[in-house]
């Protein structure tokens, strides 16, 4: 009876599993993302199963039983139970720790996924330990006491054994002690195995927990990828471009509204590259295949005419972008703090190289440094910190992420959904000095692409990371450095 129960919460949480996935999964599966689903189900599967068997075993069936049952029942049950319990339990736990690495490769690994992969691996160890080492010599031992109670009448009573007398037998204390002793090896063993588990529901429920705080605060600030918002605002523009004007399509106030012609930029071609990236000739030349592969596009960084030299950038904000200060100020000041790079603010008449930043059509920058006033465009919509920080990092010489030459590696592009005539923003470009230092690839970096960037209709992936499909791509509007972000400013500049 109490296995027929154990069973039938096995079944309901394996239907609450189900049921709280299977959009997710139905759309994956769509998507034709069949074995990298397929791992993911097997996981939480063999987790699932596993963490509810421990539950159950160790917190509910044991008491239950040897509070119900005689003395010697629960002992032989025991025994054919606990031999079954680990021999699934080591099955389970090396399954659910095998899944978990083939979606989270090594070189992604974060604070979190460590911590993770490190419980699953206790909980299996601790596993296969009780079931090859201790558990048949915790049975043995329970059985050879169980026989010699036997002998003396005992064993037909529910609980302990109450005759105070023959638990003083000299014998019987002796395998008593014996028995304590291995089974407390045992019931550690399980207990490990148990937290084990447990730290990996702990850190898969943090960061879901932290993924709803995070969406809360991203609509409060209308929020949404980094890019992806870049993009989709400039797109705008264009769109107003085409069909002549401010007033031909329905769009939001905050996104036309300029105190300039916003169909004007010039020398920057149209579309803007990669849908931010005003290019020169230079940077043109390279993403068109005209250089050799072994001339300019290799030198394109690393040789620092792009560079900003002395570490030192120079910039001026136009006074359209008073509103705009504090995002500006918060953006630089986080770059500033974090490198070895210096700003400093100069007025319109500057005869140097500087960066212009004013509020013309959309989001959009040059690559690194071009020389004289170069520009920087900030317009409706642009009004993030992390908008800010993206442009302000493509001045500084920093490509698009997903550009990388390694990229294909880490994440795949569907060719097949994105937008006709738009593939070339997916090709991959030689970084310079940065792909030479091997610097891990970032999914979360404010310079990359998000999931749907340039797709055909808005709601098919163009670009998903190849062990985690699910994973959203990008960084956010709030303008976060991440380690590797910092990492690629520091080893551009020398810092």
């Amino acid at each position: 009876m109490t296995f027929q129960v154990c069973l039938n919460l096995l079944g309901l949480c394996f239907l609450c599993v189900i049921v709280s996935m299977s959009s997710r999964i139905s759309e994956e599966i769509q998507k034709g993302y069949l074995l990298t689903t397929t791992i993911r189900l097997v996981h939480l599967i063999s987790f699932g199963t596993w963490f509810g068997m421990q539950f159950w075993v160790t917190f509910i069936a044991g008491y239950k039983m040897y509070f119900t049952l005689t003395r010697h029942t629960f002992g032989n049950l025991q025994s054919q139970l606990f031999p079954v319990y680990f021999t699934v339990g080591s099955c389970l736990s090396t399954v659910a720790l095998v899944t978990y690495y083939l979606m989270h490769p090594v070189e992604v690994w974060t604070g979190d996924v460590k911590l993770q992969v490190s419980g699953l691996a206790v909980s299996m160890l601790a596993t296969l330990i009780n079931k090859f080492y201790l558990e048949p010599r915790t049975t043995a031992m329970m059985l050879k006491r169980y026989a010699y109670e036997k002998e003396h009448g005992y064993g037909d009573d529910i609980g302990p054994i109450k005759d105070e007398a023959f638990k003083m037998d000299e014998t019987y204390l002796k395998m008593t002690h014996e028995f304590c002793m291995v089974h407390g090896f045992t019931s550690m063993a399980n207990i490990l195995a148990y937290t084990g588990s447990f730290l990996h529901v702990w850190l898969l429920a943090k960061s879901q927990v932290l993924l709803f705080v995070w969406h809360i605060l991203e609509n409060e600030e209308r929020g949404g990828n980094l890019h992806g918002h870049i993009v989709g605002v400039n797109e705008a523009y264009d769109e107003i471009s085409r069909r002549g004007g401010l007033g031909a399509i329905p769009i939001e106030e905050e996104i036309v509204t300029v105190n300039e012609d916003p169909y004007n930029r010039p020398g920057c071609g149209d579309p803007l590259f990669e849908g931010d990236l005003c290019l020169d000739p230079e940077d043109q030349a390279v993403v068109n295949h005209v250089v050799p592969e072994t001339d300019l596009k290799r030198n394109i960084i690393r040789d620092g005419k792009k560079l900003w030299p002395g570490k030192t950038v120079y910039y001026f904000v136009d006074d359209n972008l008073k509103r705009l200060r504090p995002k500006i100020n918060d953006a630089l000041s986080k770059i500033r703090s974090k490198t070895c790079l210096k700003f400093k603010e100069v007025g319109s008449s500057y005869g140097g190289d500087y960066i212009k930043m004013h509020k013309g059509n959309g989001c959009w920058s040059k690559v690194g440094r071009v020389g004289g006033s170069q520009p920087l465009s900030l317009g409706s919509g642009c009004e993030y910190v992390g908008v800010v920080m993206h442009e302000l990092m493509h001045s500084l010489g920093i490509w698009h992420e997903q550009s990388r030459t390694d990229r294909d590696k880490y994440v795949e592009v569907l060719w097949h959904n994105i937008k006709k005539g738009y593939e070339t923003n997916f090709d991959k470009y030689d970084h310079g000095k940065l792909d030479s230092l091997n610097l891990p690839y970032d999914f979360d970096s404010v310079m990359h692409y998000d999931r749907y960037l340039f797709s055909v209709d808005g709601k098919k992936p163009t670009i998903i990371a190849r062990r985690q499909i699910w994973r959203e791509l990008g960084g956010q509007l709030r303008g976060t450095l991440t380690d590797n972000d910092i990492a690629e400013i520091r080893a551009l500049y020398g810092c």
